[in-house]
């Protein structure tokens, strides 16, 4: 079945702490990482993180810091680092990432005891997990909380991925720094969950659909997941941007789309949806205009839009689908007359 509903994204550590309630393997946490430090004596890394401020357009968010009132978000706990991420820790490209109020999205998290505490108490640490993105900002997202605003990645962006925001998309800034393979896209399509053939084996599977923006002209990519990285696809949503390093870029013939799969270094991370002000420029084919009551204008959009992306602030779309059933009549009227009104339910198989 297609995602039609998003789970609320949970923006604290509390659930863990219930003792007879535990927060399903799919609950996706938006999480901050307040302090970063090894355990004495074992180069094991340890993150300390609480809950992530939400966005200002989030329901739940009620000022200017992303808070609620009664600042659910200051509970904290450990969770190891994985080792995936260790290298992050050194290199220079990533000089300060850990200690600027950096926001993670992870799932299929694990809690439990690493003992040590004082007078025998446990020590809640979260399991190591490679279902997790780092959440990048631009000071261009209207809806960033006062908190996070100081520590925007705008040179990040730049030096890793060649690409900077401007006029409502990413476009190519120059040729990345960083000396590894690399990959910035927009989410077009999170296909259904399947399972294929893989090395003799059913194997979990998921592809994800983005679009290269900042190339000229702009270009398709299929992200494969299998397996354990299939969770990951939890974390996204149509018109978030994807950013991967070190994936593994599969051969190709040529004009055909970019396909690329995790590896056991890929890296990932990712920018929300970034509401942008009205604009009466054109959208072009890979692009989607938003109206000044912030619509999302699907009018000269070329792609197919399945039922699964469908969202309520979406306007003229044209959808391919099968009509299941038509209701009665249901005329609506005011003081102008009576107009005929039908519901119809159409199905494509994603939703």
């Amino acid at each position: 079945m297609g995602e039609v509903l998003q789970i609320e994204t949970l923006r604290t550590v509390a659930p863990f702490f219930n003792r007879i309630i535990k927060p399903p393997q799919s609950t996706v946490f938006g999480l901050k990482i307040d302090s970063m430090q090894p355990i004495p004596g074992t180069g094991i890394w340890v993150w300390r993180v609480s809950g992530a401020p939400e966005p200002l357009d989030a329901g739940g968010a009620k000022n200017a810091d992303g808070h609620q009132r009664k600042r659910r978000a200051e509970t904290q706990m450990d969770a190891f680092v994985h080792q995936r991420y260790y290298p992050m820790i050194e290199a220079h490209e990533f000089s300060g990432f850990f200690t600027s109020a950096r926001t993670i999205f992870a799932t299929s998290l694990w809690m439990a005891d690493r003992g040590g505490g004082s007078g025998g108490q446990p020590v809640h640490t979260l399991l190591p997990t490679t279902a997790l993105a780092f959440e990048l900002r631009i000071q261009d997202d209207p809806n960033l909380p006062k908190v996070l605003r100081p520590h925007t990645d705008e040179q990040l962006l730049h030096n890793v991925f060649g690409v900077r925001f401007a006029g409502g998309r990413f476009v190519r800034s120059s040729v990345p720094a960083f000396d590894a393979d690399q990959l910035w896209c927009k989410i077009e399509l999170i296909g259904e969950p399947t399972s294929e053939w893989r090395n003799g084996r059913l194997t979990s599977y998921r592809c994800i659909e983005g679009v290269l923006e900042h190339e000229d002209p702009p270009a398709m990519v299929s992200i494969n997941l299998w397996g354990e990285d299939v969770a990951v696809a939890r974390l996204f949503k149509s018109g978030y941007y994807i950013g991967l390093v070190c994936p593994v870029v599969k051969p190709r013939a040529p004009d055909t789309p970019i396909e690329v799969e995790f590896g056991s270094q890929t890296i990932t991370f990712v920018t929300c949806s970034i509401r942008r002000k009205a604009s009466t420029a054109a959208a072009s084919q890979f692009s989607i205009a938003q109206n000044e009551s912030g619509f999302l204008d699907y009018r000269r959009y070329a792609h197919r839009v399945q039922l699964c992306q469908c969202r309520k602030d979406m306007i003229n779309l044209t959808l391919i689908a099968r009509i299941v059933a038509v209701s009665e009549n249901l005329p609506y009227v005011d003081s102008a007359g009576t107009l005929d009104r039908y519901a119809v339910r159409i199905d494509d198989s994603t939703a």
